[in-house]
């Protein structure tokens, strides 16, 4: 009893100097006085609930930027191990094809990893292809090996690269040199690069089993 609302609204009143009034009246204001102080706090926990839940949103958020920020680096790192085993096939022709293939699949899971960090929404969790979608960007695979290039024997790798070429650099030149583009979304800008390494990796793997076949015929 001592230790009620209303006993202690009654004795900060008292402590106060206010005179108490009698009957139902004290009652009353000392009820209003107790609801008052209890809405006061329930106010108070939710200001802090919306505060720790901010906090955990930011968070989230920055996490989910970060794994993006990876995910794009990942992919230019992609686009240049590519253009390096196009390089590989126009000098070698299909020597080191089947080796060529071997890394464009190792590549071509790399992408799709990338690509779902990027098409996740932000603070949700990105779906996974073969391991964890947010982890460090992979190093690019050693060179393939291949031996060496001898008088002309390659001279058809080379004229096949040659007449690629303006495809490959068509297809992946433009949308990766203007997918900054200040108008466009950020996510518009990611489908973009996407799309443009996508299909510059299918582009080569169709170039490298090309060759492949050659070869073993």
């Amino acid at each position: 009893m001592l230790s009620s609302p209303l006993y202690r609204a009654g004795q900060a009143a008292e402590a106060r100097g206010e005179p108490l009034a009698a009957g139902g009246d004290t009652a009353r204001r000392l009820q209003a006085q107790a609801l008052a102080a209890l809405a006061k706090l329930k106010q108070k926990q939710a200001d802090q609930a919306r505060e720790r839940a901010d906090v955990v949103r930011a968070l989230r958020t920055a996490a989910a930027q970060a794994a993006k920020a990876a995910a794009r680096e990942r992919l230019e790192m992609i686009k240049k191990r590519i253009k390096e085993l196009l390089h590989l096939l126009a000098m070698f022709g299909g020597s080191g094809a089947s080796g060529t293939l071997q890394e464009l699949r190792q590549l071509s899971s790399q992408l799709r990893e990338a690509a779902a960090v990027l098409r996740a929404g932000d603070g949700a969790p990105a779906a996974e292809e073969g391991g964890a979608a947010a982890a460090p960007a992979a190093a690019p695979s050693a060179p393939a090996a291949v031996p060496a290039s001898t008088g002309d024997d390659h001279a058809e790798g080379r004229a096949a690269y040659a007449d690629q070429q303006p495809a490959v650099e068509a297809e992946s030149g433009d949308p990766l040199k203007h997918h900054h583009n200040p108008q466009d979304t950020e996510r518009e800008s990611d489908e973009r690069l996407i799309d443009a390494v996508q299909k510059l990796l299918r582009s080569v793997t169709a170039m490298a089993e090309s060759e492949a076949k050659k070869q073993a015929a």
